[in-house]
Order: structure tokens, then sequence, then C-alpha cells
């Protein structure tokens, strides 16, 4: 059992806390997209919509079935179909029903994508599979996090801000801007206030809300 760790934000998720799961698919490292990288993952995109969900204290989680998480399954078998994706399972039989091919459920979805077994088809000039290229992936957000990236959206819109740094380190500020008028409240006052006045689903102060003032001085 371990804590996940938020894509946005790099603080812990705790088991049974609210998630989005964004899958990723990794890029060809010959790809220009005009600034440098540090690690693999920095070459991945998101594919389809997030999915909702709790996390399962080991690395995943509990997806929540709605329209959104049957759209994705849709998609993947979709692509699956039309040979747009491949799984790659190289370590045995699956375990009895897991196999995505024949119970295409989100469970097992996302169970072969934690393994490393799902590849978006990338192939070369002369037809042959690239298999650095195109492994799925995915991280994890929190909820009230995820749900404050939406409703900025139109706002870094707007401005034209597409550098993911800078929106990162935006957001980031406008939380800790938001959390430093909620602590200055009396402590029965803080009850049932929000991260941020935006928040279609009502979420309360969640538990990141408690990180250490270090943290959160640092994006002032």
């Amino acid at each position: 059992m371990w804590d996940g760790t938020c894509a946005v934000t790099h603080l812990p998720i705790k088991k049974d806390q609210p998630v989005r799961l964004i899958l990723l698919v990794s890029q060809a490292p010959y790809l220009d997209f005009g600034g440098g990288f540090c690690n693999a993952t920095q070459l991945a995109v998101p594919q389809f919509l997030s999915i909702k969900g709790i996390y399962n204290d080991y690395g995943c989680i509990v997806p929540k079935e709605d329209w959104q998480t049957a759209n994705v399954v849709d998609c993947l078998n979709l692509w699956l179909k039309e040979k747009s994706i491949e799984i790659n399972k190289t370590d045995g039989s699956w375990s009895k029903g897991t196999n995505p091919c024949q119970y295409p459920t989100i469970g097992n979805w996302l169970n072969a994508i934690e393994r490393g077994y799902v590849y978006r088809l990338e192939k070369d000039d002369a037809g042959h599979r690239q298999p650095e290229v195109g492994q799925f992936q995915f991280m994890l957000v929190h909820e009230d996090i995820y749900q404050l990236a939406v409703n900025m959206a139109q706002e870094w819109q707007q401005r034209g801000q597409r550098d993911y740094c800078d929106t990162i380190s935006d957001l980031l500020s406008h939380l800790a801007k938001r959390r430093k008028v909620i602590k200055s409240l009396p402590v029965k006052e803080r009850k049932g206030k929000l991260w941020f006045h935006y928040l279609r689903e009502g979420l309360e102060i969640s538990e990141i809300f408690n990180t250490g003032d270090e943290y959160w001085e640092h994006h002032l």
C-alpha cells in the first residue's frame, strides 16, 4: 500500500481521495515540442476524456462507472478493433476474466495499461512498429485541483497562455492565495469553505489544504 502523487501539485494522494485519471500516450522523441524534457513522461500527451474515481491505495483508482468512463472504454475498444492500438503481453496468460480483448471493462483496460501492455501503433517508413513509441500510461490529479484547472482553462485560453509550466504556476498561485484567505479565518468559520469560488461539484477543503505552510508560501 502506498500514496499516489498528484501530477499537478506533486502532493500525496491518500487512499479513498477523489481523483482524476488521465490516460497518456508516449510520443516519438524526435518530435519538436519547442522545449527541453527531463524524463520520458514529458513526451506523453493526454488521450480521451478523464476518468473519475477514488484512489485505491496502490497506484491506480477505483473508477466511477459514468458516461465519461463508458466513452473511454468505447474509444479503446474501437481503436483495438481498427488496429490503432495493440495489447502486447509477453509474460504468460491473463488471469481469468482480466483480458481487455475478451472482457473490455475499464478495470481490465487500466490493469493492462498500468503494466505497460497497451500501445498506440506507430510504424516507421518500412511499416515496422516502433516499440519505444506509443505506450499508454496515466497520471493522477486530485479532483479539486482538476476542477480548478477546468474552470481556469477559459481564462488561460483568452490570455493565449500555452506554456505548461506557466499554467501550472498560475494554478498553484491561485490555490495558495485562496488557502491564505481561508487560513486567516477562525477555525470554526473554515468549515465548508471552498478552495476556490467556482467549484462545480461542491467539494469542500480537501486534505491537501492542510499540507505544510512552507509548500504553499513558495507559490504565493
